[in-house]
Parts: structure tokens; sequence; C-alpha cells
């Protein structure tokens, strides 16, 4: 699942901005990145899909998987993280070819391996 954390460490990783130039690019502040750090708040969507694009990872699981740490003192959050967990497997699994099968045909995704719902843009 793609936490504000792992966000947050993978940024800085392929930057090696400081948290000023990382609150800059996030539009964001510099005391929220701080809270980010010390496990206070959990990135907006909007924070989300800038980190997504800069990391090259789906906007959609992003945006779950934030929706998931955000809810996970609710009842729901439990179900949200599975679902973002699943996504995630399912993405990594169709980029990676099967044995015998060329890179450009699309990977068959299993039934139990797809969300239980729609995630809308």
């Amino acid at each position: 699942m793609y936490k504000t954390m792992l966000l947050y460490e993978q940024i800085k990783k392929v930057t090696d901005w400081s948290d000023y130039k990382l609150a800059q690019e996030l539009e964001v502040s510099q005391t929220t990145v701080i809270d980010w750090k010390k496990k206070r708040y959990v990135m907006n969507d909007r924070a989300g899909q800038i980190a997504a694009e800069l990391l090259g990872i789906p906007e959609k699981l992003v945006l779950l998987s934030l929706a998931a740490e955000r809810a996970m003192n609710e009842l729901s959050g439990p179900y949200l993280a599975e679902a973002a967990e699943s996504a995630i497997k399912a993405e990594e699994k169709a980029k990676k070819p099967a044995a015998g099968r060329s890179a450009k045909q699309p990977a068959a995704v299993a039934k139990s391996d797809r969300m239980p719902f729609q995630v809308l843009p």
C-alpha cells in the first residue's frame, strides 16, 4: 500500500529535494511535510496525485491507498486497505509478462485480484 511515509521516502530518494522544495512541488506547506514525517497527517489527494506523477505510479492506486490510510481508524479502513493491496498486486502482475508470452500481450487479471468496486477519477 502506498502510505504517506512511503511516498515521502520514495520522492526524497528519487529527487534528493529538501523538505522545503518537496512542499513547494506537492503544493503543501513545509509544516505539512514535517507532520507527514511525524505521522500526524495523511497526504491529501492533490499531493498524492502529484506524488504519483513524480514516481510514475498509477494515480488511482495512490489515491486508493491514501483513502485507506485515512480510514484506518474507521470500520471501513481494513477493507479499503485490502482493496488497495489487491489493486497494487494486480497492477504489478499486469506489468510482468508471463513465461512464453511477449511483453506486448496484456496480462490476464484473475477474478480474485479484481477490485470489488470501480475507482472513479
